[in-house]
């Protein structure tokens, strides 16, 4: 019932398309919240498998038109996940990730930070589309939550995508196939921008 009440585009909604009458996402998280030790493990699986929860969008957007997503594909409200223009799950007023409705969100998959794959494959694209403020703000990113997030972690020797800046360049380069060290441009290896060298991997 829950499912067809908040998935419901036609039932319940105002005579002139509104949401009025219907289920918002926020709702059932708090309900759900309040009653989740007798939510059984089939129904928690569902709710992690099936598209609920919006994502925020800008205030004159219609809520018929926006598509839903799976929590797991959502982030925290979180202004630094906003300025990558990841999708941040709609939630009124302060969100709290200690909170009942905030530790239930993250048991269903509610995302803190994206991997450093992620942020990988965002760099790249965004360096592909020439798009340098966005590239800039994932590597921005990527380097301030370097240790916090866990990134040490991963292995970026792997990674065959090009992300990373080159200087005098506006191409882009894998680990592999860039140094730090001047003088490999004598023999015409292409060197990482120079303001990330204190950066890098020894």
């Amino acid at each position: 019932v829950i499912f067809q009440r908040l998935l419901n585009t036609t039932e319940s909604a105002g005579v002139d398309g509104s949401d009025q009458g219907r289920w918002s996402h926020v709702d059932l998280i708090r309900y759900l919240a309040s009653v989740q030790d007798d939510i059984p493990a089939v129904d928690i699986k569902k709710l992690k498998s099936t598209s609920i929860c919006r994502a925020e969008a800008p205030e004159d957007a219609r809520a018929a038109e926006r598509p839903r997503y799976k929590i797991s594909e959502l982030f925290e409200p979180n202004d630094s996940l906003r300025n990558l223009e990841l999708p941040i799950i709609e939630w009124p007023g302060k969100y709290q990730p200690s909170s009942r409705e905030g530790k239930f969100l993250t048991m269903l998959g509610l995302r803190s930070h994206p991997s450093a794959l992620e942020l990988i494959q965002h760099m790249a694209t965004a360096g592909v589309e020439k798009n340098q403020p966005l590239y800039g703000r994932f590597m921005s990113y990527f380097l301030s939550e370097y240790h916090v997030n866990g990134y040490s972690a991963f292995d970026s020797s792997t990674v065959d995508v090009p992300f990373l800046p080159l200087e005098g360049s506006s191409g882009l380069s894998t680990p592999k196939k860039c140094f730090t060290d001047d003088g490999a441009t004598l023999f015409g290896f292409q060197m990482l921008r120079r303001d990330l060298h204190g950066h890098s991997s020894k």
